[in-house]
């Protein structure tokens, strides 16, 4: 799950635009090679203009990431020469005062029910407005 599945879920939109204000979308990439600014910046725009792109060295992504407890590894080349960009598909929010985090997983496969095993963009819209207002997750 990354940026993609929050803005289609279009929990940020459903927020009152006074909390909507308070929100930063921020995607980094983990394949800085291939994902320039332009490239981040063409992408996220097709989302959400308003969304963040950070890129860097991958050395420095990889240790801004591990301090998360988010895993990454050097993309490679296989050997059909397709580059691979293996990444976690974790999402990670804070709250306001940067307290937090709390990390949310991809969906990996389905429960025996047929629901999706994993967090879901129905999870955003849930906790988004409980991230921005933690006194009203007390009632």
């Amino acid at each position: 799950m990354g940026v993609a599945e929050v803005q289609q879920g279009g929990a940020p939109g459903k927020l009152p635009a006074q909390d909507r204000a308070t929100v930063d979308v921020v995607f980094v990439t983990t394949d800085p090679e291939r994902d320039t600014q332009a490239a981040l910046r063409e992408w996220l725009d097709s989302l959400d203009k308003s969304f963040v792109g950070l890129t860097g060295p991958f050395d420095k992504i990889q240790a801004a990431a591990r301090q998360v407890g988010v895993s990454i590894e050097p993309p490679t080349t296989g050997p059909d020469g397709k580059v691979v960009s293996t990444h976690g598909t974790q999402v990670i929010a804070f709250a306001p005062n940067n307290e937090g985090p709390v990390m949310y997983s991809a969906s990996s496969g389905l429960l025996p029910d047929g629901t999706p095993n994993g967090n879901s963009s129905d999870d955003f819209a849930h906790d988004l407005p409980l991230l921005i207002h933690p006194e009203d997750a007390k009632k």
